[in-house]
């Protein structure tokens, strides 16, 4: 697991337990596009996967209808950090 319900509840300012099961699903989706984008599986201990996941969970969040005006889906800093994790050794909570 790279974040947690409680970071990403922080992250986006949610304070009650109503939309726990969506921020879960969320969670899930981002660390599954964080593998499937760079081959790799990452742990809570790579600070860049956790700060792409919680992108990706704030932006899950707050997009949740299927149109938007918006075309570019990634932005320059997301793309970035994909690029340095697909370059990075994996790493898992055993190897620190």
């Amino acid at each position: 697991m790279i974040i947690t319900l409680a970071e990403a509840k922080q992250q986006l300012k949610v304070e009650t337990d109503a939309d726990d099961t969506l921020i879960n699903m969320e969670i899930l989706a981002a660390e599954i596009f964080v593998e499937n984008v760079t081959g790799k599986k990452f742990d809570d201990t790579n600070v860049l996967a956790k700060i792409l996941c919680l992108m990706l969970v704030q932006d899950m969040y707050d997009s949740r209808t299927l149109t938007t005006g918006e075309t570019e889906k990634l932005t320059v800093t997301a793309n970035a950090i994909i690029t340095q994790l697909k370059a990075c050794k994996e790493m898992t909570s055993a190897e620190t």
